[in-house]
């Protein structure tokens, strides 16, 4: 996945919860999204820069060393599954976006616990139940 499309995933899912909107068809999604971003005034393109350079600055912040990894529960114990996982990206970037509260490494290791989450997090990274999923249990965590 191409870092624009990561940026865009960003907006696309996070920007009025528009990870509410999306029926089907990814790209189809992300492009509709991209169309209503252009129409939007400096301000709220500013606005939207802003939250976005702050959610990658309280991730930094918190200095998880892996913070979009993917995490596989072997025998009640965490093994790293991938270092990054677009879907993780996904929770990781609601969660940083959600709260002020201090998250911690063992925040987001323990959504992994969780057979739904870890579900969530394989296979197509665009499944709609997937997303929701993702995001719902990222809210939990913020």
């Amino acid at each position: 996945m191409e870092d624009q499309e990561l940026v865009l995933r960003f907006f696309a899912l996070n920007y009025k919860d528009g990870y509410k909107k999306y029926k089907k068809g990814f790209k189809e999604f992300l492009n509709t999204t991209m169309e209503d971003f252009n129409k939007l005034d400096d301000n709220e393109l500013k606005r939207m820069r802003l939250e976005f350079i702050n959610v990658f600055k309280k991730i930094n912040e918190a200095q998880i060393d892996l913070p979009f990894a993917k995490w596989k529960k072997d025998d009640n114990e965490l093994k790293l599954s991938s270092k990054f996982n677009a879907s993780v990206y996904d929770s990781v970037c609601r969660i940083f976006m959600k709260t002020n509260k201090k998250i911690k490494d063992k925040d987001l290791r323990s959504m992994f616990l969780e057979q739904d989450y870890f579900d969530a997090c394989s296979g197509s990274v665009n499944d709609i139940s997937k997303i929701k999923t993702r995001m719902e249990k990222a809210e939990e965590v913020a």
